[in-house]
């Protein structure tokens, strides 16, 4: 990942979230909460659906949603310091792929 910002520097482009090696950990925080919250979680619950609530899953399930929890709490702990959490990816996330 973090090649694709150290490129992305090179090339005088924005560096795209979570490729920046200076990043501090309120963004990564932030970064982590939404990636397990809008991508992960979602494949946890359809893979509980699929399994009909399988122990092993649901256990699975319920560790990422401590680990959320966790990143939250940062997130939370750096609003107080002035990172706007809010409004850090609004609107959708743009993806670049350089060669």
């Amino acid at each position: 990942f973090y090649n694709q910002g150290d490129k992305e520097r090179e090339l005088q482009l924005p560096i795209s979230p979570g490729m920046d090696r200076g990043e501090d950990y309120r963004q990564m925080a932030f970064s982590q909460a939404y990636f397990l919250s809008n991508f992960i979680l979602p494949l946890y619950t359809a893979w509980s659906k699929h399994t009909n609530g399988n122990a092993m899953v649901e256990k699975l399930r319920a560790v990422l949603q401590r680990n959320i929890t966790s990143w939250k709490l940062l997130c939370a702990e750096a609003d107080t310091t002035g990172y706007d959490a809010k409004t850090a990816y609004s609107g959708s996330i743009p993806v670049r792929k350089l060669v």
